[in-house]
């Protein structure tokens, strides 16, 4: 059962959510600072957050005590089930700076195998690293939450 489809999101339940499963964790802080950031962004409008605005906000507040990698995990808590403010979507841009978004499989297998091919022109793309890209996207509950 999905936690938030019974039980309207506010963020009090999800810091208790996110205190229960990360509180005695030492990325704990940056969770929970990561988790008003995204209660925070109906002043903002941002639809579109890539994993470098997490890291950036992060460090802004916690200089280097956090990694990269840790982040990251923070982002996927917040892309699970227990408390799903997050969806993670990949996109190809091409080099006329046109998007196109991709399913986690086909960004997964592109960068796996080591090669892409454009979604129109069909053109083999030999180092898809450079061209698909992470970002995070709020969660339908999360979207009803700010702009509820």
């Amino acid at each position: 059962m999905h936690f938030f489809k019974s039980v309207m999101l506010n963020k009090q339940d999800c810091l208790n959510l996110l205190y229960v499963d990360l509180g005695n964790q030492e990325v704990y802080p940056a969770a929970e600072y990561i988790l008003g950031y995204l209660f925070d962004l109906k002043k903002t409008k941002q639809n579109f957050i890539p994993l470098s605005r997490f890291i950036k906000t992060t460090r802004d507040k916690f200089g280097d005590r956090f990694t990269n990698s840790e982040i990251f995990r923070v982002t996927q808590y917040f892309c699970g089930e227990r408390v799903s403010l997050l969806n993670t979507k990949f996109e190809f841009i091409d080099d006329f700076d046109t998007c196109y978004e991709l399913t986690a499989h086909e960004a997964i297998e592109a960068l796996q195998l080591g090669v892409f091919y454009h979604p129109e022109s069909g053109e083999q793309i030999n180092t898809p690293e450079d061209s698909i890209f992470m970002f995070f996207k709020p969660s339908e509950e999360l979207e009803s939450y700010l702009n509820g």
